[in-house]
């Protein structure tokens, strides 16, 4: 289980706070969420999207999204 939630997490489809319930669940161990949370994360997947925000005369607001 500790390598399926390691390479997910690598993905962005578990976030910190899931990892810690993995913890304590006991799921994992405190030490293998620290080792993943080491890792670096890796692009496709879940991967945030970045976000712009202009704001325009007349009070409006317009966000942009790209990856």
């Amino acid at each position: 289980m500790f390598e399926k939630i390691k390479e997910r997490y690598q993905k962005y489809y578990i976030t910190d706070a899931q990892l810690e319930r993995y913890v304590e669940l006991s799921v994992i161990s405190r030490e293998q969420a620290d080792e993943i949370k080491e890792l670096e994360k890796i692009t496709g997947g879940g991967a945030p999207k970045s976000w712009i925000s202009v704001a325009l005369p007349h009070g409006v607001e317009v966000t942009i999204c790209g990856r």
